[in-house]
């Protein structure tokens, strides 16, 4: 997974591209810090927008 692209706006980066190798894909994509702890990265594909959680370990 590679991330490019994103810009800070306000509480999360926006505008920002995905590329998953699994997937031979580029979806666009954005991340919020929900806590110190937690991300929440969204991609979008047409009209679905699955949101990861990621937490720190």
């Amino acid at each position: 997974m590679l991330l490019s692209g994103l810009a800070y706006a306000g509480k999360m980066w926006e505008n920002g591209k995905i590329y998953s190798s699994e997937r031979g894909e580029t979806l666009p994509c954005s991340i919020e810090l929900a806590d110190k702890n937690t991300l929440k990265l969204k991609a979008s594909k047409g009209i679905i927008s699955p949101t990861q959680t990621k937490k720190r370990l």
